[in-house]
């Protein structure tokens, strides 16, 4: 019997399905222990603002991260240091708002609610990073890169949250676990991008919006509608 020849194609689908696989299973196999560690409550928290930060993310790069995949090669890094630049200033902005809402209307003390939207800022940025940078790769067939995130981002997640609660952090530990695992995630992925991440001024902006102008007015609201849809229950719970 001759063994099965896989295409290349298929060779780089299993190769990110495997790294996907693997993720899966190791949260999974630590969801029992975290869950168990710091209950309900923390969970619940965290629920609210992953919703809010997916939001946030949704909108922060106005739907131009997937142009990358089809704007001219010259033009390429621009557009990514455009992006995350707009998406680090829209967080931000985000950020503000957030803590405003958190302190005024939602009951919490001034250094919750500057804690509660400091995380939603972090995973808010740094989720649009790791998407952007995925569509980056993605363009430059970088599948090695690609299979290594999920195990990655679940791996110290997972690591950093059971640590840090063992440590005592009955709390925020979760949350900066969490926000952990992005954030090594984007380190390893931006390893393979442009050194330069941000631009000082956004002038040159206007041109890659309107270049790009399909992108913000059908994948941006798209997105949008989506995610609230989907991350509404989360923040009324919440």
């Amino acid at each position: 019997m001759k063994p099965i020849k896989l295409s290349a194609r298929m060779k780089n689908v299993a190769k990110i399905s495997s790294g996907t696989v693997l993720g899966q299973v190791i949260t999974i196999l630590s969801l029992p222990i975290v869950t168990r560690m710091y209950g309900a409550q923390v969970m619940g928290i965290w629920a609210s603002m992953y919703a809010i930060a997916i939001i946030i993310s949704t909108v922060s790069d106005l739907g131009l991260s997937q142009a990358l995949m089809v704007e001219e090669k010259e033009r390429v890094e621009a557009l990514y240091q455009f992006i995350s630049t707009l998406s680090i200033l829209l967080s931000a902005a985000a950020f503000v708002l957030v803590a405003a809402y958190e302190y005024l209307l939602g009951g919490q003390g001034l250094l919750q609610a500057l804690a509660f939207a400091l995380f939603v800022f972090a995973y808010a940025f740094t989720i649009r990073q790791v998407q952007t940078c995925y569509t980056w790769l993605n363009r430059e067939k970088q599948y090695s890169v690609l299979m290594k995130n999920p195990i990655i981002n679940a791996g110290v997640m997972a690591g950093a949250a059971i640590v840090l609660g063992l440590l005592g952090f009955k709390q925020y530990g979760y949350y900066i676990g969490m926000v952990l695992g992005q954030v090594v995630t984007l380190w390893h992925m931006r390893r393979s991008l442009p050194r330069r991440m941000f631009v000082r001024r956004l002038s040159g902006g206007r041109a890659l919006v309107v270049r790009h102008r399909d992108f913000v007015r059908y994948q941006m609201p798209t997105q949008l509608v989506v995610q609230v849809r989907s991350q509404l229950p989360n923040i009324l719970i919440g």
